[in-house]
């Protein structure tokens, strides 16, 4: 039998900014349930990190990038969250700093990037 196969699409950047971006994986094994998970991923001269931001499990319940925007201290995301047999939409949201993402990016590089 196949494996499970990931997709990474739907990279979106703010406004005048290449630093930090929000892309979404899906997994899907062909059988049973898939998955979607958003990632923040934030570079700088020290490396790049991907946060896993939001997951929806095996739900079979995919995400959707609705807004990517940054101010000063940080970035923005809202995404919409809907089924693949018709189930009611949902929306997430989060703010994540940039000193936070330079923070888990050091935690990260300490652990060995695992």
């Amino acid at each position: 039998m196949f494996g499970s196969q990931y997709v990474t699409y739907e990279v979106k950047f703010p406004k005048k900014r290449r630093d930090v971006a929000v892309a979404i994986r899906n997994e899907c094994d062909g059988h049973s349930d898939g998955s979607s998970t958003l990632f923040v991923v934030y570079k700088n001269r020290k490396g790049m990190v991907a946060l896993e931001a939001i997951t929806t499990g095996r739900t079979k319940e995919y995400i959707n990038i609705e807004l990517v925007k940054t101010d000063r201290k940080g970035v923005f995301i809202e995404a919409r969250i809907s089924g693949v047999f018709g189930q009611e939409e949902k929306y997430d949201e989060g703010y994540y700093t940039f000193e936070d993402l330079r923070e888990y990016m050091e935690e990260k590089n300490e652990d060995g990037g695992d």
